[in-house]
Order: C-alpha cells, then structure tokens, then sequence
C-alpha cells in the first residue's frame, strides 16, 4: 500500500473521531469527554444499566492521541486537547470531582437509563458516591489498594504536561506522588516521562 493510501485512512479516522466525539453535543462527550456509548453499558451490581462510562479506557485514548501529536501528527492536537479535559478535570482539586477516585472502573453519570445525565463534575460525583460506592477519607489520597487505572491516568496527564495543557501539571505531580508513595510498581508501558 502506497503511504497516501495510509494517510487518506489516518485522515478519515480523524475526521471521525472530531465530528462524532470533539464537537458533540451529548453530554457525556460535551462535559465528561468520554468515549464510551452509555446507552449501551451493561447493568452491574454498582453501575447500573445505560448509567456509566469507562475512564480508565479513555485514559487509553487520551495517551495514545498525545503520542501521536508528539511523533509530529499536529492535526491530532483538537482530539487530544478534547480528551485530556476529563482526564485534568477528574484528577484536579476544583472540578468538583474527588480526584482520591481519579480513574474509576466505572463513572456514574445518571441515576438510571432513562435519567437525565449529570452536566456537572460537581453533578457526578453524588452519583458516583451513591450508586457506585465510592468512599474516601482524604480527597487528595488516592481512594483504593490497586492503582493500576491512576498509571493510566498519570500516562496521559504526561502528553498534557508535554503539550501545556492548563492545570496538567500539577495534576501529573499529584498522580506521580500517588504512585510513589504507596511504592505502586508501575508497569514498563507505562512509566512515561520523568519521576517514577
């Protein structure tokens, strides 16, 4: 296959990825900036049905976008700069939401399927608190005993630092002392960047 042929398909993927995510207008696009289709999420025991999306996998996106900005594919920055938003705002002190459950296995954005979603961090967190059983005793100590999902976020807050994302870099010092102070042993894939 001749390069244009790949550059013509990288194009059309961008082009998807803007119009159907980046300027959408849902709410869990437009405010949480997540992927995931939350009319379909499964019910589970803490998640109920058509209520959740999945943080931890945009995590995912959101570092692979800022690694293809940083390899010199500057049509890309819309997307990550779109992305890296719920990732800064889940991790930061002022979004309203508790950055001690940063990365959730699943984020709650409506009390049922047929429930209006939540249009605030401020919004979601009750949400999460409530149906998803999160609890915390210091808002600024990460939540739980496995911080698998915060080397994810903490993975992609490092592009956004690369790329001076407003309010990243304190984030990234934050999820990085998280990680040290418990001795969390990080995977190789994801010790990006510097401090770990």
């Amino acid at each position: 296959m001749p390069q244009s042929y790949w550059a013509e398909q990288l194009a059309a993927h961008r082009d998807y990825f803007v119009t159907n995510y980046v300027n959408s207008i849902r709410p869990e696009r437009l405010v949480f900036r997540a992927t995931a289709p939350i009319d379909s999420a499964r019910g589970e025991t803490n998640a109920p049905e058509g209520t959740w999306v999945d943080p931890w996998q945009d995590e995912f996106v959101a570092t692979v976008l800022g690694w293809m900005v940083a390899m010199g594919f500057s049509d890309w920055r819309a997307s990550f700069d779109w992305i890296i938003g719920g990732t800064v705002a889940r991790t930061s002190q002022t979004s309203g939401w508790i950055r001690a459950h940063a990365t959730p296995y699943r984020l709650i954005l409506r009390a049922t399927k047929t429930s209006p979603l939540a249009t605030s961090w401020i919004e979601a967190w009750p949400l999460q608190q409530s149906i998803g059983k999160l609890t915390y005793t210091d808002p600024d100590k990460w939540g739980t005993n496995d911080l698998t999902y915060l080397t994810y976020t903490r993975g992609a807050l490092v592009y956004a630092v690369k790329f001076g994302t407003p309010g990243a870099s304190e984030n990234l010092t934050w999820a990085t002392n998280q990680l040290k102070s418990r001795g969390w042993n990080t995977s190789p894939k994801w010790r990006l960047g510097t401090g770990l």
